[in-house]
């Protein structure tokens, strides 16, 4: 199975969000608040991650796992941790992977 998704914008159907309107808010966010990994994908904080192959994700039903799903920040980033992924360094510092 190939699949890339790089913030949201790759091959899992998006559904037509309107993401400048998701973004609104970031600073906002208590980190336990449960939302899609359509939108955890996009948040500044994980900018710069390209998803390769989802094996965090439920494969038989990746549309509704990735979109639909709501899962808190550490569920989401447990599951990039369990997927085949590229990080670009300032990512990887964001989330302080080498401390």
């Amino acid at each position: 199975m190939s699949l890339t998704v790089k913030n949201g914008k790759g091959n899992v159907p998006n559904k037509g969000r309107n993401l400048s309107s998701e973004r609104e808010g970031y600073d906002r966010i208590d980190w336990s608040d449960k939302r899609t990994s359509y939108h955890w994908m996009n948040h500044p904080d994980f900018e710069g991650i390209d998803l390769i192959d989802p094996d965090g994700w439920d494969r038989e039903n990746l549309e509704y796992s990735f979109n639909e799903e709501k899962i808190d920040r550490f569920e989401f980033i447990h599951r990039i941790n369990n997927s085949t992924c590229h990080l670009s360094q300032k990512t990887l510092d964001k989330l302080n992977v080498y401390r």
